[in-house]
């Protein structure tokens, strides 16, 4: 089986209406994530592993897959789901895995998802993202100190 993520949107408590948008601050932070992979050269593409003829981002979905040969399945997290679905995306360990891993987190700690998982090593590619986020996240920062 190739590498997939997997994912749970959380359940309402009860008498909660659920957002049906992504905060400002949650838009904020991915965009930022997708800032840093496209710095250390993770290229984001369409369904189909083309330019991508769309922002990855909008106030209700977030979509985007790898770019020509870093394709797989195409990773969409939405911001209006029925209560307890889950989700998943086989990215098949390409190099956009790294940021739909980072987002995934990020929705987690936003309350938009009760977890996420995936049948690769997950402490592996989240080490990778903290060098990469540290390195990239600094606009001085060289090209040649943005490889993973």
């Amino acid at each position: 089986m190739g590498y997939s993520l997997y994912w749970n949107y959380r359940k309402p408590e009860k008498d909660e209406k659920l957002s049906t948008s992504f905060s400002p601050e949650f838009i904020a932070k991915v965009k930022d994530a997708i800032k840093v992979a496209s710095k250390a050269g993770i290229k984001l593409g369409d369904w189909d592993g083309s330019q991508p003829k769309t922002e990855p981002i909008t106030n209700t979905i977030i979509s985007f897959n790898g770019n020509g040969p870093g394709h797989c399945e195409t990773f969409t997290l939405t911001a209006v789901a029925p209560q307890g679905f889950w989700d998943c995306c086989k990215t098949n360990y390409k190099e956009y895995t790294i940021l739909c891993m980072e987002i995934l987190q990020l929705a987690v700690e936003e309350n938009i998802l009760a977890d996420w998982s995936s049948d690769g090593n997950d402490q592996d590619l989240k080490e990778k993202w903290n060098k990469l986020y540290k390195r990239n996240s600094n606009e001085e920062t060289s090209a040649e100190q943005t490889e993973i």
